[in-house]
């Protein structure tokens, strides 16, 4: 049913027109061959995080004819009865909207019955079959609201940096434009939207509102970018000048001359852009049909810069970059951003820095078991106060790197990450390194060694690295010394990352953590506070959820309360809490010694194995001597409610003095198959 209405309250900013739409029952139209969809659920960082209510944007039409835009689906935060209204204006948005009101259109609704979602970006179709006709080369200005009475229900996000100031969206030619000044939303129509920025979630369909003209007018090839490539980076093509229309093709093609052979790149396609990855330095053109005649665009040049040579080079911060020296590590890690060519060595000339940078390494083509990069530090320093990323050292997805010898400092006293792991960064070692941050730290934000999706926090999720060994490493400081965080639900994307004969000093709670890690192994380490007088509970290794087939062998924990005897505080030396171990993956935890525990009172534990399942734990030594002790309950080994758990050859001596029951091996389960 249509209704038309009498413009009676125009906003005070521009007039809006609105183009809403009523159905007893879903209808689908014969999707045009044409159709394009715009999609900015796709926005890397968008997500369903927010609230619900009108949702402002910019649509720009860049082609040299007019689209229809004949579908959107969006996402709704409450189930139930829902009308859905698109409404435009024909100037772009540049700040606030004002309210939504019909000026000199029609009106009509649309209801349909939404399933609520305030987490994922699946959208539901929204509005079918619509007509909103966008002319050739404009920017108009449209919100899209989801509502039920004056309850907004259209989900957005929030906005922030780098999706600020400004967002595209593109696709056909045409653009979604969000960002500061453009994205404001909240409420129900005729509430004018105020909170902003906020991105729209959804998608939007359109076709071209013409049909093509034989023989069609190709124009000249684009490529953004089109120089200073790196090899697998994305190509965007489109075309500059030409006409369309429904029923026209599009061929894009390659060659390494001008004038060919050009070899199709895929099949035809109704979109007249393309993305590509980049392979080498090519020209590219487009074949534009219409009604079987073929025409073809001017090519376009895109450059790709050649991978770095192999070699050996210096970083020495008292000579300027150029021939074979780096004066800083950033300008190291950008020449071989776009690939190495094969073993890459940088000698830090000694002596040299310190280095004041905060360094990103991301994934670097053609690095493999071979063809690896390496960084010999030669005792130098790389410093940094951090920023709005922790890490002074971050390896964001770098694989086959070795630092050997390099100093590495976090200086901020609360926001520190000496060295951060993260997006599936594999195969790195780091030998005989010092890693530093403040040894007062008390808060989850302070780590010397952390391995997270995230790098501001040690606790999200994701397949962040693999095969990373840390060899004869010191690290000192932190609310952790080594904090390996996995993807929360299986060992085998987190796995073989491993820390072996290093020392780990003065961490406030956790001297290592594992989270959803496999097939490790921690050996031969030494964990102790020399200097550290503020604790928390103290635990020297920490195996929580989700990891499996961890080996815990040969390391040393001791003196935790070095700097301060006197304190009261609990203490686990090896704590376990894992259930997801199974026969053959057992958690094993052999030839460990755990001593010089000196604390005034308080719980203190050898192994401490709480509900674990499948345990090896064999020829371990525990003692607990302190003569000032003054009281407190002690284990050797606490195992509790676990399936599996095999307790073997440990030698375990508790002469702690003080009050306190004392328990040299306590099982809480009525009935142990275990020896």
């Amino acid at each position: 049913m249509t209704k038309n209405y009498i413009n009676q309250n125009v906003s005070v900013f521009d007039r809006w027109l609105k183009s809403a739409f009523l159905v007893i029952a879903m209808f689908a139209l014969a999707a045009s061959v044409n159709a394009q969809t715009i999609n900015t659920t796709a926005v890397a960082g968008f997500s369903n995080n927010n609230g619900s209510g009108t949702v402002t944007f910019n649509f720009q039409n860049t082609n040299p004819y007019a689209v229809i835009i004949t579908d959107i689906e969006g996402i709704v935060g409450t189930a139930g009865l829902t009308s859905a209204d698109i409404w435009y204006k024909t100037t772009p948005v540049n700040g606030p909207p004002g309210a939504m009101s019909v000026a000199n259109g029609a009106r009509c609704d649309w209801y349909l019955y939404w399933v609520a979602n305030t987490t994922t970006l699946v959208t539901q179709p929204m509005l079918s079959g619509i007509s909103v006709t966008i002319p050739a080369g404009v920017t108009y200005g449209m919100a899209v609201s989801a509502y039920s009475l004056t309850a907004g229900r259209q989900r957005y996000h929030t906005m922030v940096t780098p999706n600020i100031p400004l967002t595209t969206v593109s696709a056909g030619g045409c653009n979604i434009l969000m960002g500061t000044l453009i994205s404001y939303a909240t409420g129900a129509p005729p509430t004018a939207p105020t909170i902003t920025p906020r991105g729209w979630l959804g998608k939007l369909t359109f076709v071209p509102a013409v049909v093509c003209s034989s023989p069609s007018t190709p124009g000249s090839a684009t490529a953004i970018p089109s120089s200073g490539l790196c090899v697998g980076s994305n190509i965007a093509l489109a075309l500059s000048g030409a006409s369309g229309g429904t029923g026209q093709t599009y061929q894009w093609q390659s060659s390494s001359a001008i004038g060919g052979p050009y070899t199709n790149l895929g099949s035809s396609s109704s979109a007249p852009t393309l993305n590509t990855p980049a392979t080498a330095t090519l020209y590219y053109r487009c074949e534009v049909t219409c009604s079987f005649n073929s025409q073809l665009s001017t090519p376009v040049l895109v450059t790709v810069n050649s991978p770095f040579p192999s070699g050996t080079y210096t970083i020495n911060s008292a000579v300027s970059t150029g021939g074979t020296n780096y004066q800083t590590f950033a300008a190291a890690v950008s020449a071989i951003s776009c690939g190495i060519a094969g073993p890459v060595v940088f000698n830090v000339v000694g002596g040299s820095g310190p280095y004041n940078e905060q360094i990103d390494i991301p994934a670097i083509g053609g690095t493999s078991a071979v063809n690896t990069i390496t960084f010999n530090g030669n005792n130098c320093t790389l410093t940094s106060a951090g920023g709005a990323s922790y890490a002074t050292l971050n390896m964001n997805g770098a694989d086959y790197v070795t630092f050997n010898n390099l100093i590495i400092n976090a200086t901020n006293a609360t926001l520190a990450f000496g060295i951060h792991m993260m997006n599936a960064s594999n195969n790195n070692t780091f030998n005989n390194c010092t890693v530093t941050v403040s040894a007062t730290a008390t808060v989850t934000t302070s780590a010397a060694v952390s391995m997270s999706g995230s790098t501001t926090s040690y606790s999200t999720a994701g397949t962040n690295g693999s095969n990373n060994l840390f060899t004869g490493c010191t690290v000192s400081g932190g609310y952790f010394g080594f904090v390996f965080y996995g993807d929360g639900s299986s060992y085998t994307t987190n796995s073989n990352n491993n820390i072996v004969n290093c020392t780990i000093l003065d961490s406030y709670l956790y001297g290592i953590y594992h989270y959803y890690q496999g097939n490790a192994s921690i050996s031969g380490n030494l964990i102790w506070r020399p200097t550290r007088t503020v604790f928390g509970s103290t635990y020297g290794i920490f195996l929580t959820t989700g990891c499996v087939n961890v080996t815990v062998e040969k390391n040393r924990i001791r003196n935790m309360f070095f700097a301060s005897p006197g304190t009261t505080g609990l203490f686990y030396g090896i704590y376990c809490s894992s259930t997801s171990a199974s026969t053959g993956l057992e958690n094993k935890f052999f030839n460990n010694v755990i001593s010089d525990i000196n604390s005034a009172s308080g719980t203190q534990a050898g192994l401490y194995l709480t509900s674990a399942t499948y345990i090896n734990a064999y020829h371990n030594t525990i003692s607990f001597a302190d003569p000032t002790s003054t009281g407190g309950t002690t284990y050797g080994v606490y195992a509790t409610g676990g399936t599996a758990v095999d307790v073997r050859n440990n030698v375990i001596s508790i002469t702690r003095a003080g009050t306190g029951t004392r328990y040299g091996v306590y099982y809480s389960r009525s009935s142990w198959g275990d020896k």
